[in-house]
C-alpha cells in the first residue's frame, strides 16, 4: 500500500491528451455540482 502511495504522488506520469481532457471534464462537473449545492 505504502509502495502504491509513493509511486502515485511522486513518480513522474505522462498523460495523453484525452486522459487530460477526461480529467478537466471531470473537474468542471464536480465545481458545477459544488455550485448547485
Amino acid at each position: 500500500m505504502e509502495d502504491a502511495y509513493i509511486a502515485t504522488r511522486y513518480l513522474p506520469r505522462e498523460y495523453s491528451k484525452e486522459e487530460a481532457q477526461e480529467a478537466i471534464k471531470l473537474a468542471h462537473e464536480v465545481l458545477k455540482y459544488r455550485e448547485l449545492h
